[in-house]
């Protein structure tokens, strides 16, 4: 709306206004011709009757942001093919679907809202990352056919969304992943509707807290810094030797450990409830690791609560 559009029309499968936006709602309603619709983007049928809803009752549909997601977090060997439904539902079949009831449009903007999951990977979040790899695939094949096309990879937003309501923006920032905040955000969305670059990544990562962690980090990171490599590869190789260490370190009883996960989670944990399933993202893993590994004195691996699953 700042930057000159004067009618949106806003989707979602429910329909309302989320807890928090109350304000932003306010002041869209002061400034452009506002209309809320509910639509499940995940179903085709649903999609064409938006679009040619919104076709039928003023000008034409000139721009389409996709922002629709979801998450089915789990280790790759609980992963199931309803989990990635569950996640391609929105991002993959919402983007496809869009794309064929626009087809028609001459539109300024396709942006497709993707994840730096996608652009690094994310312990945990396979559908995730899958799902929106293929969001930036599919940007590039439109502009490929001589359509509009543009994607952003978001990491976790401050302040409001998804990430702020489940803690994972203290999270990133704590990691050193970095966490984005609402100015920046606006800023970035701003400088994303006059790029020409196809896909671009929004991720203020504080790299000198991030590259500390780099044994335990995503593999990509390893080459930048070669000594630390070596040791990372020697400690995945010597597992057995990690866990044997436990035994010379602190004992935890159960009862820290599942004070230390209710606090990670901000939930009540039951000791035998599969963690990804009590709301341990992968960022929430990590803090939980390392929760354990202060309390411990032992040196635990990164991929720990995908490993024990459970308190």
């Amino acid at each position: 709306v700042e930057s000159g559009a004067k009618r949106l029309v806003l989707t979602s499968r429910s329909g309302r206004v989320q807890s928090g936006s109350e304000a932003d709602w306010s002041w869209l309603i002061d400034h452009a011709s506002l209309t809320s619709v509910r639509c499940d983007v995940a179903e085709a049928t649903s999609v064409q009757s938006l679009v040619a809803g919104v076709q039928s009752t003023g000008p034409p549909v000139c721009s389409v942001f996709h922002a629709a997601g979801v998450l089915a977090d789990a280790a790759i060997n609980n992963q199931t093919m309803r989990r990635f439904s569950t996640v391609f539902a929105p991002k993959v079949h919402g983007a496809t679907w869009l794309h064929a009831a626009s087809f028609s449009c001459t539109l300024q903007y396709f942006h497709a809202y993707s994840s730096i999951a996608a652009l690094n990977g994310s312990a945990g979040q396979a559908p995730h990352s899958a799902a929106n790899s293929w969001l930036d695939s599919f940007v590039h094949c439109r502009r490929d056919s001589g359509l509009s096309g543009q994607g952003t990879q978001w990491g976790a937003v401050s302040e409001i969304g998804y990430a702020a309501r489940h803690g994972a923006d203290v999270r990133a920032a704590a990691s050193g992943i970095g966490a984005i905040s609402r100015a920046v955000a606006l800023k970035a969305l701003r400088q994303s509707l006059r790029t020409i670059t196809a896909v671009s990544a929004v991720w203020p990562a504080e790299w000198q807290v991030l590259l500390r962690q780099v044994e335990t980090v995503k593999g990509f990171l390893l080459p930048w810094k070669r000594h630390g490599a070596s040791r990372a590869i020697k400690q995945r190789s010597a597992t057995g030797k990690t866990h044997r260490a436990l035994a010379q370190t602190a004992a935890v009883s159960l009862e820290q450990v599942l004070v230390i996960a209710q606090a990670t989670t901000n939930t009540d944990v039951e000791a035998d409830a599969p963690l990804m399933e009590a709301g341990v993202d992968s960022l929430g893993a990590v803090e939980l690791r390392n929760q354990l590994q202060r309390a411990s004195g032992a040196t635990l691996p990164s991929t720990l609560v995908f490993e024990h699953p459970t308190v």
